[in-house]
């Protein structure tokens, strides 16, 4: 058994670079900003989960327990009123985040409707105007197999 790699055997690295090399100048862009608001909602979402963390704490603990509770890894000691709070906070930021992430992913599919439709335009435009030398020489059903692939 030999143990060779096959030619297109490339790094993630590598293959994001060269897909953002050959996409348009405002697909690019949009990209970039959908990578950046997915990361926000991420992080929303984190705080979100954080904050409701010592309401669970609550409703866990006994009831002779007091009205502190201790955060096991940050050590902050709340009490019931701003475990309240943060209750209606973390609510509230999850309400929140599912309306930005219906409108995210609204905008997305709408962005990428427009680059499939330009990357359609260029490759119809591209066999438009290619030479007639290059329709003599190919096959029709091969260039329509090779558009729909």
């Amino acid at each position: 058994m030999t143990d060779s790699k096959a030619p297109t055997d490339t790094s993630l690295k590598d293959d994001i670079r060269t897909l953002f090399r050959i996409m348009p100048d405002s697909v690019r862009r949009v990209a970039i900003v959908a990578v950046l608001l997915g990361a926000c909602l991420a992080a929303l979402e984190f705080v979100a989960i954080f904050m409701i963390y010592p309401v669970f704490g609550y409703l866990t603990q006994s009831s002779g327990a007091g009205q502190q509770f201790q955060l096991p890894v940050v050590g902050i000691s709340i009490d019931k009123s701003s475990a309240q709070l943060m209750a209606t906070l973390a609510l509230s930021l999850m309400i929140l985040r599912s309306l930005l992430i219906y409108a995210y992913r609204r905008w997305w599919l709408g962005n990428t409707a427009k680059a499939e439709l330009l990357l359609s335009d260029k490759l119809l435009r591209t066999y438009a105007y290619a030479p007639y030398s290059f329709h003599l020489q190919t096959n029709s059903s091969d260039l329509l197999s090779r558009a729909m692939a």
